[in-house]
């Protein structure tokens, strides 16, 4: 019995070590005026869709005791235009998250109508989706990928909309403790869609099409392989444009070669 609780200890105490948590605040800037996917996107037409609302331009991830803090700003302030009861309507915010490094360790598809890929090195453990309508958007997902649910956080208490700022709260225990160093992530900035395609589905994310409309982003393809990523972080030699360009869209759905989406590691 001795040996076994000095062998508990031994291995609680490697994890302490060698599991380092970050110093807060982390702060990543996004270039300006690149809400345009891989260079060529263009918004939908109707007036709610002003420039710069899906303008990412920085990420903080900040802690307190018990949660962790993503602060998410946009170009210009973000408005409410169809009364969601979070305080944004037309973006949907996904956070995806690299907990281990490991090749093809998680998921590399990302929640269906984002239509692109991790690298190979970094498959995601955690998603944290964001929307004006959570439950809606909760439900879509379980429907849609029940096993990808049980890895996907849907924040509702706590978040909050000030000016171009969205802050996300997240329990440490969701995220199995506090956001360590060697942990990678990416941030994607969507159109929210109240009425997605099913056909493939879409977990409620605005479409890209060839030419703007109404509702539709323009300058991708009205076939299926083009990313539906208005904007993602840009940091350190991640290069959007090119990322984002490197699909190709087909017809038959099961041809389609989706983008392939470097994380950021924090050092």
């Amino acid at each position: 019995m001795k040996r076994y609780l000095i062998l508990v200890f031994l291995i609680l105490l490697s994890s302490t070590l060698f599991a380092e948590s970050v110093k807060y605040p982390l702060v990543f800037n996004d270039p300006v005026n690149d809400d345009k996917g891989p260079g060529t996107y263009i918004y939908p037409t109707d007036a709610v869709f002003k420039p710069g609302s899906f303008d990412l331009t920085k990420v903080v991830i900040d802690a307190d005791n018990e949660n962790v803090y993503f602060k998410i700003s946009l170009r210009v302030p973000i408005e409410n235009p169809w009364g969601s009861p979070l305080g944004l309507s037309i973006q949907t915010i996904h956070i995806y998250i690299d907990k281990d490094g490991k090749e093809n360790s998680g998921f590399r598809d990302f929640i269906p109508g984002v239509k692109a890929q991790t690298t190979p090195n970094s498959a995601w453990d955690i998603a944290i989706l964001v929307e004006g309508w959570p439950t809606e958007l909760k439900a879509s997902v379980k429907s849609a990928v029940s096993e990808m649910y049980k890895y996907c956080i849907f924040p509702a208490k706590g978040v909050s909309v000030e000016g171009n700022n969205i802050i996300i709260p997240v329990p440490k225990k969701s995220l199995g403790g506090d956001f360590e160093k060697g942990w990678g992530f990416q941030v994607f900035i969507l159109g929210q869609e109240g009425f997605p395609t099913q056909d493939p589905v879409s977990c409620r994310i605005r479409e890209v099409i060839s030419s703007p409309q109404q509702w539709r982003f323009g300058g991708g393809d009205d076939f299926y392989g083009d990313p539906n990523i208005i904007d993602l972080l840009d940091y350190e030699g991640i290069n959007q444009y090119e990322v984002l360009s490197k699909y190709k869209s087909d017809a038959k759905y099961e041809k389609n070669v989706y983008a392939q989406i470097p994380f950021i590691y924090v050092k």
